[in-house]
């Protein structure tokens, strides 16, 4: 689902199981989603793992990539962790 898009960058929600980057060939990756989609090279930003599912931010060109690269490297960009449980309860902080 795509949550926003303009000419450098695109977000969007990452299912659980689709890859946030390139993997072995006949995976299914966000890149392709989004290459597909938009008819253009789709880069990286950040990532998350396969079974995660989350808001993730794509660049619509090398230049965008690398001024949000440097973002996420500044710690510039925010990122919130949200997780559910079935069996385990949280304190405030997060821990057991």
């Amino acid at each position: 689902m795509i949550l926003y898009s303009d000419s450098e960058i695109v977000v969007c929600i990452k299912e659980k199981g689709v890859l946030s980057q390139q993997g072995k060939p006949g995976q299914k990756t966000m890149i392709d989603i989004l290459s597909a989609e938009y008819s253009c090279e789709i880069y990286p930003v950040h990532r998350l793992d396969k079974e995660v599912s989350g808001v993730m931010v794509y660049a619509k060109s090398a230049e965008a990539a690398a001024n949000l690269s440097a973002q996420v490297s500044g710690r510039e960009m925010e990122k919130h962790y949200i997780a559910t449980t079935q069996k385990a309860t949280l304190d405030a902080e997060g821990t057991m």
